[in-house]
């Protein structure tokens, strides 16, 4: 059985190749963008900018391996679905911890809020999934009178 420990957004993270200790670089819970706002509705905004989001999963049993489908969403502030990342990862019969770092480009932007990153996981021999995290962060959209996508990141 594994348990999800944390999940953190970050703009990056360095994993140390003596210690496997991991650092967290810029933890942030806001950010603000001055964006020219088209006036066709239908067009889709994104904000150019790389992020992560780091898991820390804990495996109680050391003899099996273990398969998990992570899933996560990102949620705009009106609950519409923005995207959805999976991935499947496997935690050898050796190790008792595992991290999942899910580096993304561009943050798409629907209006002014929170945003909100929410975290799933499934075993493999389950149906259904998890939700184990809810990750917000407030964006705030400023209107630019030019075409030009300015971001300022708050911790």
């Amino acid at each position: 059985m594994v348990k999800h420990v944390w999940s953190i957004l970050c703009r990056k993270t360095i994993v140390d190749s003596a210690t496997n200790n991991i650092s967290l670089i810029d933890v942030f819970e806001q950010l603000q963008a001055k964006v020219s706002l088209p006036q066709n509705k239908n067009i889709k905004l994104s904000i150019p900018f790389e992020y992560e989001v780091v898991n820390f999963w804990h495996k109680e049993n050391t003899t099996n391996k273990v398969e998990i489908d992570i899933e996560i969403t990102l949620m705009d502030p009106n609950n519409k679905t923005l995207k959805t990342f999976t991935n499947i990862v496997t935690i050898p019969d050796n190790m008792k911890r595992m991290r999942t770092i899910l580096k993304i480009i561009g943050i798409p932007i629907t209006t002014s809020g929170i945003y909100r990153f929410i975290v799933k996981y499934k075993e493999k021999d389950t149906n259904s999934y998890k939700q184990v995290a809810e990750l917000p962060i407030e964006i705030k959209i400023e209107p630019s009178i030019n075409n030009k996508v300015s971001k300022r990141i708050s911790n």
